[in-house]
């Protein structure tokens, strides 16, 4: 039996008051020239009630805002843009993904990282959609029946891993930024004659990729 994934990379403001007063001896003298004279104290008395009310009617008008005043200002700006439509456009579709056994992996695939080394079916998606690492190579190791041992198996793989990378990504894997990864089968699979190699590529410095790396020259 085959194992699954083997892999190595996991107010108060100030307030006003006006004050008008008129004194009682003020009005008792005004009261008294009415009576003495006929017609001047009226007159007098008029003027000073005249002058009273003024002043009174200044004293309210000067505490109170007038119509005017409150009339002169400009009315509130007015948008002639028509108001926003609801938008028509349909969402995106889902993001279709299967899984695949992963010795049927091939290049151009592009795949989600197993959560754990056990998963034996890896998700593959489009590769514009959401991933972490693309297929380059999907090859057969070779060696004797007896398992050379972890190190070894993985040395093999990188070594053919690195080789195919230049042709996928367009420069040699020396040169690039990117990285390499694989799967590989375990002890058990390889006693009993499996040596399939699966070489991916992924970014180092972006855990989500959106693109393919094929021909990418990074």
């Amino acid at each position: 039996m085959s194992k699954g994934v083997r892999s190595r990379r996991t107010v108060r403001n100030a307030e006003t008051m006006a004050y008008v007063v008129v004194t009682l001896a003020a009005a008792a003298a005004v009261t008294i020239l009415a009576g003495c004279q006929k017609v001047e104290p009226l007159a007098v008395a008029g003027k000073a009630a005249s002058s009273a009310s003024v002043t009174t009617s200044s004293s309210s008008a000067s505490s109170q805002p007038t119509s005017e005043a409150s009339t002169s200002s400009p009315p509130p700006p007015t948008s002639t843009r028509p108001p926003t439509q609801p938008s028509t456009r349909p969402p995106a579709p889902p993001v279709k993904a299967k899984r695949i056994f992963w010795q049927n992996l091939k290049p151009g695939m592009c795949v989600r990282n197993p959560s754990n080394a056990s998963v034996l079916y890896i998700t593959v998606v489009d590769c514009s959609a959401t991933h972490d690492a693309e297929v380059t190579l999907r090859a057969l190791l070779t060696g004797t029946r007896k398992w050379p041992g972890d190190d070894a198996v993985d040395a093999a793989a990188e070594a053919r891993c690195n080789a195919a990378f230049a042709s996928y990504v367009g420069v040699p894997f020396e040169q690039s930024r990117l990285e390499t990864d694989f799967y590989t089968t375990d002890r058990t699979g390889w006693s009993a004659g499996d040596r399939r190699l699966i070489c991916l590529v992924y970014d180092p410095d972006n855990t989500s990729l959106t693109r393919s790396l094929r021909g990418s020259h990074l």
